[in-house]
Order: structure tokens, then C-alpha cells, then sequence
């Protein structure tokens, strides 16, 4: 039975640090990739040093941010996010998986062979009973 108790007391430890540290360092860094994701021209962004304006481009790496109209162009590294300006991350999660179901079913959908697609020539036949 001693044998048990530093045993339990280490993997209580492991849980406590897990969910002191790990856990919400995971959830920071999904909610940072799913902003990312929603990074476009046109929405307005907070980049690094509090430098607040609108998107103009988004490269793989880097974006470009204006903070005054037509003024200044300041080009950030895609690091340099710190967020966007009306971003929520439920609604953001759930588009994301919009968006995924929607791919699925087509790769589905072309596998399967069941897609409609256009007959330029008119060859083929309606299914259905013949006549």
C-alpha cells in the first residue's frame, strides 16, 4: 500500500500541471490558428506594438496592414497577430467545420460518381424506367 502513494501523488501532480499549463497553452495556440485562418483583406486586425487597421493583403508569412487610409502601409510578420477586430472563435470553429463537411461530401460525391455533370453533347440517357 506505500508502494501506491507516491505513485498517485505523482500522477495527481502530472493532471494538476496538465491542466495548469498544457491545456490552456493548446487552447491559445488553436484559437491563434483558427484567427489566422479568418485573416482576409479588408478586416480590420491588431498587429504587434497596438497598431490597429485594416488588412490589405495576406501572404503565407506576412500581412499588410493600413492604419491610416491611403497614408501607411506596414508590413507585419504573420506572428505579429494579436487579433481581429469582431472575432469570435465559436462562430469561427463552426465555419471551419462547415467548411470541412462541404469538401468531404464533394470528394464523396466525385467518387462516388454520382455528381451531375453537364452533358455538352447530349449522349446520355434519363435513368429511370424505359419504355
Amino acid at each position: 500500500m506505500e508502494f501506491f502513494i507516491p505513485l498517485i501523488s505523482m500522477l495527481v501532480l502530472a493532471l494538476i500541471i496538465y491542466f495548469a499549463l498544457a491545456r490552456p497553452q493548446r487552447k491559445r495556440e488553436d484559437r491563434y490558428a483558427l484567427m489566422v485562418a479568418a485573416l482576409k483583406p479588408g478586416c480590420k486586425a491588431y498587429a504587434g506594438g497596438g497598431i490597429y487597421g485594416t488588412v490589405l493583403e495576406v501572404h503565407k508569412d506576412s500581412f499588410l496592414l493600413s492604419s491610416a487610409p491611403g497614408k501607411t502601409k506596414l508590413e507585419f510578420d504573420i506572428q505579429a497577430l494579436e487579433g481581429l477586430d469582431g472575432f469570435d472563435v465559436r462562430s469561427e470553429r463552426k465555419r471551419q467545420k462547415d467548411l470541412r463537411k462541404a469538401r468531404f461530401q464533394r470528394q464523396k460525391d466525385q467518387s462516388s460518381g454520382t455528381e451531375q455533370r453537364p452533358d455538352p453533347y447530349g449522349l446520355r440517357t434519363p435513368k429511370g424506367p424505359h419504355l
